[in-house]
């Protein structure tokens, strides 16, 4: 098997949002197909606005892999106005209905990073990484 470095195609979009579901087992959270979908797209829209580096890996044709992150001073490569309305619509609607879930999750990442800030200073931050399975 031999990978290859290169920039992400578009039309692996859909590809890399169904290998973080799978990968990160979303299915564990929610029944509905629709919604794991909606999700889904939610997390890669997230991330992807917040990307400087966008990495992916190819086996011949086929991707086998995505990396997003933020580095400092680095200019994100993706911006929509369109994708960024959605996540903020998500993120109202998941705040509706998930009661709490979400702000508790939220809340125990901001003082990790914090605890971790203390005695590191990171260059930047992984945004999203998934891999095919």
């Amino acid at each position: 098997m031999k990978l290859e470095i290169r920039e992400l195609e578009k039309k692996d979009y859909q590809k890399a949002i169904q290998f973080a579901i799978t990968g990160m087992h979303f299915d564990w959270y929610m029944e509905s197909s629709w919604v794991l979908n909606l999700y889904g797209r939610y997390f890669w829209y997230l991330e992807m606005t917040r990307a400087t580096q966008i990495i992916a890996a190819y086996e011949g044709s086929e991707l086998a892999g995505v990396l997003l992150a933020e580095i400092k001073g680095g200019d994100r490569k993706y911006r929509s106005f369109w994708k960024r309305l959605y996540v903020k619509v998500f993120d109202f609607l998941q705040n509706l209905y998930a009661k709490g879930g979400v702000d508790v999750y939220d809340e125990a990442n901001k003082k990790l990073f914090s605890q971790y800030q203390k005695r590191n200073a990171p260059d930047g931050e992984i945004l999203f990484l998934a891999a095919n399975p």
